[in-house]
């Protein structure tokens, strides 16, 4: 998400197998905090866009530090939780 506005389907597709209730739900969430926009654009057919604020952009280097960190340490996304419990 950190390029660019992203459409919903295109935002469920990186974070597959996510369901789209949770998708929705975090989106939500995320938009609540001020950390990304919504913007809906009006036509046939509707759709919404999503992009990080500037609170959302300041979040990129505590992200860059964790993916760091947990390719330093041999975890995946999968394995990860369970690998530091």
């Amino acid at each position: 998400m950190f390029v660019g506005t992203k459409r919903f389907g295109e935002l469920r597709r990186r974070l597959h197998p996510i369901s789209p209730k949770t998708l929705t739900d975090r989106l939500r969430v995320l938009e609540e905090k001020g950390i990304i926009t919504r913007t809906l654009y009006p036509g046939v057919p509707l759709h919404v866009k999503y992009e990080l604020t500037k609170r959302g952009w300041n979040l990129l280097s505590i992200f860059a530090a964790m993916w760091v960190w947990v390719h330093e340490n041999g975890l995946s996304a999968e394995r990860g939780a369970e690998d530091m419990a």
